[in-house]
């Protein structure tokens, strides 16, 4: 696997923008219209959501989010591995880390 880091990071910044919008064109091909629940950026900036980045190489690698459902209890958000990136863990990785912090 690569070697990683995943952190809190800021959905604002450019690099994680495009591969949030590349999310939401790949939920948008593969799901039905009323299925994709995709956050935009600025709603992963709000109140109560949990951003996170996997960078590694000098690259953001995967992106992960955790939001708030009520009742104390936490969604897996906008959970996203860049395609050139699949196949390495890096999804597991993410899953591991917001398990991890939802727990």
């Amino acid at each position: 696997m690569i070697p990683i880091d995943i952190a809190p990071d800021d959905p604002g910044k450019p690099d994680v923008v495009r591969l949030i919008q590349a999310h939401l064109a790949y939920a948008q091909a593969w799901s039905k219209p009323e299925d994709v629940h995709v956050l935009e950026a600025e709603e992963l900036d709000s109140d109560g959501v949990e951003f996170f980045s996997a960078r590694g190489q000098g690259r953001l690698l995967a992106i992960g989010a955790l939001s708030p459902v009520g009742g104390g209890l936490v969604e897996i958000k906008s959970m996203h591995t860049a395609p050139e990136f699949r196949r390495r863990g890096l999804g597991r990785a993410m899953l591991d880390h917001l398990v991890g912090i939802a727990a």
